[in-house]
């Protein structure tokens, strides 16, 4: 049991870094200097948690399901037009 919650773990934390690539790897292709994005991981931490927040609220019924993308283009906005 132990041996399948620690392996479960492992696989989890492989799918949420390989998550985390995918993101950092659109954002510093989408911005206008990607060079300048030295708090890259700071960014791609923050639009996680901004991306699992709007998921909760949709898949709780309390937004609507294009919220979760206008929210996170809003964050991008916010975190990256600077």
């Amino acid at each position: 049991m132990v041996t399948a919650y620690v392996v479960d773990r492992r696989r989890r934390r492989a799918r949420e870094a390989r998550g985390a690539e995918a993101l950092r790897k659109m954002i510093a292709g989408a911005g206008r200097h990607p060079t300048r994005l030295d708090d890259l991981d700071a960014i791609v931490h923050v639009l996680g948690h901004v991306w699992f927040a709007a998921l909760a609220f949709w898949v709780g019924g309390m937004t609507k399901a294009g919220a979760m993308a206008d929210d996170l283009e809003r964050a991008a906005h916010l975190l990256l037009d600077r």
